[in-house]
């Protein structure tokens, strides 16, 4: 009777080992949170020279870098106001009411200074 048992018990195991975990596989393709709008303008110049190459390189960088995170979602530059073409480095320089319009939650303004 014992072996009965044991026979039985065995194949169950062996059936349990054997058979898959049971249920579908689970894939993940992108981040479970909603994209922030965010907008990067070129940078300007302090002061001096402009460097408009330099500008455009920074912002293709960041942008790229911050659009390969998956929790930002771009502004089109082309859509860009005013403001954008101002320096405005302070809180209180920048036009937040234009940047709502474009939808964004977040603007990057930035400038730039050329040394020797």
């Amino acid at each position: 009777m014992k072996s009965k048992w044991r026979c039985l018990f065995s194949f169950w195991a062996l059936m349990a080992l054997a058979s898959p975990a049971g249920g579908a596989p689970i894939e993940i393709r992108a981040p479970g949170q909603q994209a922030i709008p965010l907008a990067v303008t070129r940078l300007l110049p302090i002061t001096g020279q402009a460097l408009p190459e330099v500008a455009r390189e920074f912002q293709e960088v960041v942008a790229a870098d911050l659009d390969f995170s998956g929790i930002f979602r771009l502004a089109d530059p082309e859509a860009f106001l005013s403001d954008a073409a101002r320096l405005g480095l302070e809180s209180g320089q920048v036009d937040f009411e234009q940047w709502r319009l474009l939808g964004t939650e977040a603007v990057i303004k930035g400038g730039y200074l050329l040394e020797g």
